[in-house]
């Protein structure tokens, strides 16, 4: 048992990294998330403790800036949420289990950040089916496109850290069945965002699609992936477009509209 552990421990880091991150960032899975996050503490103080594995000397640069963006998207989308304080609060209640998912992933190296990336895309499409039927059930009615279609606003905060990973996938994963789902998934999402009525929301997806255009520019580009980078952006900023037609006249669109920056008035919202 002795020998099996300290041949399989960053395999097992790796597993409980990928469990961390999807129950994590999911309403429907809980335990998982404690067990995750006890067994990340236990697999790295036995890595670097009791095995006195190094733990920096396995990094890179990629990685400490990858762990930063993963922590900062958490602030940046409570922040940005309908309700800041509550989106806070529940980050807080979650901390102890995102800092040894980002320990972890320091500690494997580059084979983390696969993993990583496999569940953040994972719960992204978890969650955005979860939260569909989820609107079906409550609201009694399949059509996202009518008035009494409303999904749970808590479906902005999970949109926000996990959409900019599914917009990369897009481009990272080469299989072309893979790229349409993920897509579909996409649109469904901005489906669910936009009878909301959530002008955080909309904030954090106009930021994310500004950023990724940005970053297309700046790195893709230069590397050769003129053609996606056209084509992916074209796609988004035309499903954004659409929608934003179709939904202009939707109760809670255009209450959010009509608010405008200031704080007056939520309960329009809020309330179905």
């Amino acid at each position: 048992m002795k020998v099996f552990f300290e041949k399989h421990t960053d395999d097992l880091i790796l597993f409980f990294i990928f469990t961390g991150i999807v129950s994590l960032y999911s309403e429907f899975l809980t335990t998982p998330k404690t067990i995750s996050g006890i067994c990340l503490y236990l697999l790295l103080f036995y890595k670097h403790i009791i095995l006195k594995r190094p733990f920096l000397k396995e990094t890179n640069k990629k990685l400490l800036i990858f762990v930063g963006l993963f922590f900062l998207s958490l602030f940046v989308s409570a922040i940005f949420s309908e309700m800041p304080l509550y989106s806070l609060h529940w980050i807080k209640k979650s901390y102890w289990v995102s800092l040894p998912l980002g320990f972890a992933i320091i500690s494997v190296g580059e084979r983390a950040l696969k993993v990583a990336f496999a569940g953040f895309v994972t719960i992204f499409v978890g969650n955005v089916f979860h939260f569909y039927f989820k609107a079906v059930r409550e609201c009694h009615t399949l059509n996202p496109f009518s008035p009494h279609f409303v999904p749970d606003r808590n479906f902005t905060i999970y949109l926000g850290i996990l959409l900019p990973f599914a917009v990369g996938s897009v481009l990272v994963f080469r299989n072309i069945f893979f790229k349409l789902f993920l897509l579909f998934n996409i649109l469904l999402s901005f489906l669910l965002l936009f009878p909301i009525g959530s002008r955080g929301g909309y904030v954090v997806v106009f930021l994310i699609i500004l950023l990724w255009i940005i970053f297309s520019l700046a790195i893709l580009w230069k590397k050769g992936h003129k053609k996606s980078v056209v084509l992916i952006t074209f796609v988004l900023l035309l499903i954004l477009t659409g929608l934003g037609i179709k939904f202009r006249n939707h109760p809670k669109v255009k209450a959010a509209i009509q608010r405008g920056i200031s704080p007056n008035g939520r309960d329009v919202i809020i309330k179905d």
